[in-house]
């Protein structure tokens, strides 16, 4: 048993996702400790209450989908230092505490079989493995912080201009297999400069975090933002031809123009715009062709006044004075 699990903490702890984990642990459970049923709890980011994510064996009324807590047996064992039993007609109850140096992150919880009640090394086990997987858990959890945060814009919180170019041609080959088009939208702020010489650096900072959740207000759940330099930012489109990419750019310019504008005493106000470049394609050009007809549709754009929106088919490459 103790062979068994060595191996079962092995494949636990080597697991990078917080699901994994959980399903590692329950899978592994079962022939090394005698129960019915088996099912784990995590606590909520409310910190007083805790959701069932996994169960496994025979389905029991009696675990509810959400507890409180201190509220029943997981309820209790969630604000316990230690496991809790507890008995009734159809079996006693094992409750473990998920538990790190610092923080209960759950509980691990086992209907007993009456005909095969836990011996004191059934319990040990138990007990061991729930030590093992609340720490497995911790270890997921900081990956996966980690993971994100590699990909992810530290000030607005959409996606960095690295997993953008890892992203594009991903996307442009699955258009490829799956013959669909994908449109490209490349959004900038108009005159930022202004707002961080006029307001200070901070002000822009906050335009810039409002900027990206107004674009975000317009994505589709398949669509990809992405902030790809100071003020700019890049949309990736599945799915989409050249139409639905004009109106994914008119959407974007009217939700950040509806930013409310930026006051300063004895100053004008300053009314928060974006120039906008788009471009189409069935997925069969090189990324860096799809981001220069994006690119010059955006310098199309700024170079007629700013705050407006221009699209170019496949095919149009950036001879910006023939297309003004």
């Amino acid at each position: 048993q103790m062979q068994a699990l060595h191996r079962l903490t092995i494949g636990v702890s080597s697991q990078l996702e917080p699901a994994e984990v959980l399903n590692e642990t329950l899978a592994g459970l079962a022939p090394l400790v005698p129960h019915r049923v088996s099912a784990i709890y995590l606590r909520n980011e409310d910190l007083r209450s805790a959701s069932r994510r996994l169960i496994s064996g025979d389905p029991v009324e009696d675990l509810p989908e959400r507890v409180d807590l201190t509220e029943g047996l997981i309820g209790r064992t969630l604000a316990s230092d230690g496991p809790i039993s507890a008995m009734s007609p159809d079996g006693d109850w094992l409750a473990i505490p998920l538990r790190t140096a610092n923080q209960t992150l759950g509980v691990l919880i086992l209907r007993q079989d009456p005909e095969a009640p836990l011996s004191a090394p059934d319990r040990q086990v138990a007990e061991m493995l729930g030590a093992v997987a609340a720490q497995s858990l911790q270890n997921a959890e900081r990956y996966r912080q980690v993971a994100a945060e590699a990909v992810t814009d530290a000030l607005t919180g959409v996606h960095n201009y690295r997993y953008f170019r890892q992203q594009l041609p991903r996307e442009l080959a699955r258009a490829r297999r799956l013959k669909y088009q994908v449109g490209l939208v490349i959004a900038d702020l108009d005159h930022f400069k202004q707002i961080n010489d006029r307001f200070g650096h901070p002000e822009g900072d906050r335009v810039l975090r409002l900027a990206a959740d107004a674009m975000q207000s317009v994505m589709r759940r398949t669509d990809f933002l992405a902030r790809v330099g100071g003020e700019e930012f890049a949309v990736i489109l599945p799915a989409c031809g050249y139409g639905d990419v004009q109106s994914v750019c008119d959407k974007l310019r009217a939700e950040v123009s509806a930013i409310p504008a930026l006051e300063q005493p004895g100053s004008p106000l300053f009314h928060v715009t974006v120039s906008v470049g788009g471009a189409a394609t069935d997925g069969h050009e090189e990324p860096n062709a799809v981001i220069q007809r994006a690119d010059s549709a955006l310098l199309i754009a700024k170079r007629r006044g700013r705050n407006c929106s221009i699209v170019l088919g496949e095919g149009v490459i950036g001879d910006l004075y023939g297309l003004e």
